[in-house]
């Protein structure tokens, strides 16, 4: 095809033609080959019936119930419908495969742990133990604490004590005065 040429301010008087090239014809080939072929082409997305085709299929169909079931026929069998009913099909047998396949490994434990989880078990039974140990060992530094503090009064007087320290200093100090 020959493009277009774009229009100018000036006019145009005459556009010349040229005259058709002679076709030149094909070599004859087998006509087994050159037989013709049925095609048959399906659309790429069906559309759903509409109102007026609904209508127009109940009056074909006689009217009444006959022709309200040939609707209702046209609706549910029609090509959407029978993709997603197919899919849906597709879709539930995947579903029951896979559970088919969970439950063949869960029967292949015999209800134990897959590998990974028991040594991931272990390890976490490790670490709790490790720290009941050390619960424990605060436990028993509290105890202890416990029992140091129960022999200190609650009345407790430390500028007492620093005065009979000074006056046992004082005492220290005469007797070794007195020896000398």
């Amino acid at each position: 095809m020959e493009p277009v040429p774009a229009p100018t301010s000036a006019p145009v008087a005459s556009i010349p033609t040229a005259a058709p090239a002679p076709v030149a014809q094909p070599p004859v080939a087998d006509p087994a080959v050159l037989a013709p072929q049925a095609h048959t082409e399906q659309p790429s997305s069906p559309s759903a019936p509409t109102a007026s085709d609904l209508g127009a299929l109940a009056q074909q169909g006689g009217g009444g119930m006959t022709g309200l079931m040939l609707a209702v026929v046209a609706v549910a069998g029609g090509g959407a419908a029978w993709k997603f009913y197919s899919q849906r099909s597709e879709q539930n047998h995947e579903l029951a495969k896979e559970k088919m396949k969970m439950d063949a490994q869960a029967a292949g434990l015999t209800g134990a742990q897959p590998p990974p989880c028991q040594a991931a078990t272990v390890t976490l039974e490790q670490k709790i133990a490790a720290l009941n140990t050390r619960l424990e060992a605060a436990e028993a530094k509290v105890a202890a604490a416990e029992k140091k503090s129960s022999s200190l009064s609650a009345d407790f007087d430390g500028e007492e004590v620093q005065r009979q320290v000074k006056r046992l200093q004082k005492q220290v100090k005469e007797l070794m005065e007195d020896k000398s």
